[in-house]
């Protein structure tokens, strides 16, 4: 099954701006970044329906998903070449950047060195404390997702528009992230999770968690997926015992 995209494209609505004959700089600075925004959704709404047609065997779309990352990755390399500080300070807050791979070492070396340059996540918000904490288990993957995600709606997206589901909205009233408050967060982050994926019972890597391949007891599917969002909740509200803030 076609895993979604937890990331929320709603943005905010185009306001209509009165002609005026001394028309302030204020004004083309939001009129900029409407258009950056307006061309982000789109871009995004793309992608991901590139990467739905893929998935069900579409083999031109996934030629084009690719094109489209490699092509961006090379936008980006460039940009650390001219801007480096651009870049750095999104990297720096961030502990993944999307970077071009290959077998040779050349390519190890070059990936290497901008980590270095862009100064990869030493001011990322969150960094894992527990040694024994699994990052790779695809429960784990689903929590930090939903984090990232209801972060980003409360930080960036807190002016979204009335048409934009009511868990997005209720992001930006979320108090800080913590251990007493995670709660809380995962009530909203349930209903970002169940929009993403409404049949999350389905999912083969989450559902073999609940159903083991020697279990004789059938389960109906609102139990299989009631079974998962527990998996994922225990985890989520656990994120703040395993993830502190990262000082330099």
């Amino acid at each position: 099954m076609k895993k979604k995209f937890l990331l929320d494209i709603s943005i905010r609505h185009s306001p209509f701006v009165p002609p005026n004959k001394e028309e302030k700089p204020q004004q083309d600075v939001l009129r900029a970044k409407e258009k950056n925004l307006d061309m982000f959704a789109s871009c995004l709404s793309n992608i991901i329906e590139l990467g739905a047609r893929a998935a069900n065997g579409n083999q031109e779309a996934a030629e084009f998903l690719s094109g489209i990352a490699r092509y961006a990755v090379i936008e980006l390399n460039a940009l650390a070449e001219d801007q480096p500080n651009l870049l750095k300070n999104i990297a720096k807050k961030t502990p993944q950047w999307p970077m071009l791979v290959a077998r040779t070492h050349e390519s190890k070396t070059a990936n290497k060195e901008l980590i270095a340059k862009l100064e990869l996540g030493v001011e990322a918000d969150l960094k894992t404390q527990n040694a024994n904490w699994n990052r790779k288990n695809v429960t784990t993957q689903y929590a930090i997702r939903l984090h990232e995600t209801l972060e980003t709606n409360k930080n960036k997206y807190a002016n979204l528009n009335k048409k934009s589901p009511q868990w997005a909205l209720s992001c930006g009233k979320l108090p800080p992230f913590s251990t007493k408050t995670a709660k809380k967060w995962w009530r909203v982050a349930r209903e970002a999770l169940r929009e993403a994926v409404p049949h999350i019972e389905n999912v083969p890597e989450l559902r073999k968690l609940v159903l083991s391949a020697s279990s004789k007891k059938a389960y109906f599917p609102s139990e299989i997926k009631s079974k998962i969002e527990y998996k994922i909740e225990r985890v989520f509200i656990n994120l703040p015992r395993n993830f502190t803030p990262h000082h330099r």
